[in-house]
Parts: C-alpha cells; sequence; structure tokens
C-alpha cells in the first residue's frame, strides 16, 4: 500500500498547483452548494434574505405600489373634474362680462347719440323716436332674457322633482 500512496504523493508533488486548483474548485463548490443566496430587504431594515423571503417582498411592495398608482389615478381624475367645472365657470363668467358690455355700450350709444344731438342744439325727434325705440328693445330683451332664465330654473327643479316657492 505504500507503494500506492508514495505514487500518489509522488503525482500531487508534480502536478501541485493543479492539484492545489482542484482543492479549491471542490472547496468552492461545497461553499456554493450549501450556502444560500442572499440579498438586501426591499423593507429598508438592512436585513439580509434569502431568495424566497425577497420574492414575497416584491409581490408586497408590488401590490402596495399599485393600491397607491389607483389612489393617484382617481385623485387625477378628481382633479380633472374640478378643472373642467374652474373652466366651464370661467367661460360663462367671461360670457356674461362680454354680453353686458355689449349692452353698455348699447345703451352709452343710444344716449350719447341723443346727448350729442341735444348738446349741438340739431334734435331730431324720429332720431329721438329710433332711440326710444332702441332702448324699448334693449330693455325688453334683456328682461325676457332674465325671465326666460327663472323659467328654465323651474322647469329644471320641476323635472328633477324639486319644488321651491
Amino acid at each position: 500500500m505504500k507503494d500506492v500512496w508514495h505514487s500518489f504523493l509522488k503525482l500531487i508533488d508534480h502536478n501541485r498547483y493543479t492539484a492545489l486548483g482542484m482543492v479549491l474548485v471542490v472547496v468552492a463548490i461545497s461553499f456554493m452548494i450549501g450556502c444560500t443566496s442572499n440579498v438586501r430587504s426591499l423593507t429598508g431594515d438592512g436585513q439580509s434574505v434569502n431568495r424566497e423571503t425577497f420574492e414575497r417582498e416584491v409581490i408586497d411592495e408590488d401590490s402596495k405600489l399599485a393600491q397607491e398608482k389607483v389612489r393617484l389615478e382617481a385623485e387625477v381624475a378628481a382633479l380633472n373634474v374640478r378643472v373642467a367645472a374652474f373652466n366651464q365657470k370661467t367661460e360663462a363668467a367671461v360670457v356674461s362680462l362680454d354680453r353686458q358690455d355689449e349692452m353698455k355700450a348699447k345703451v352709452l350709444d343710444l344716449f350719447g347719440g341723443a346727448i350729442m344731438s341735444a348738446a349741438e342744439g340739431t334734435i331730431n325727434p324720429a332720431g329721438l323716436a329710433v332711440s326710444a325705440v332702441s332702448l324699448l328693445g334693449l330693455i325688453g330683451g334683456i328682461t325676457a332674457t332674465a325671465d326666460n332664465r327663472r323659467k328654465d330654473k323651474k322647469i329644471t327643479e320641476l323635472a328633477n322633482g324639486k319644488t321651491t316657492g
């Protein structure tokens, strides 16, 4: 037996670096098989976790992010509704302001023409009649519009089942 052992040791001595490399490969493979892969936890506590725990953490975080995304999308939708309502109110206010400015300009134009005629001393009864009829038409249009708004509101209330006195 000594002869076989001696021959083996002689072979290892002759190929010592190859033998050392083989021993290192066996040791490295043993560590790789025996040790589990670890990574830092996603929870931020600094712990090392294995693959199964890491995958559970990924699923949990993914579901939390999906819930937050849904919540944020709902907030964005609500904000968009508020913005649309604001834009509608703004447009309605601008239309109302334009209409009021137009009416003021018409009234001033009517009175301005009559005042200029009076200042010049050339008051024309036909011109005054036209101005009076125009003013009457303007006032009638304003009151008819206001009355129609009131009637539209009343019709809407009746259609919705609300009654006000």
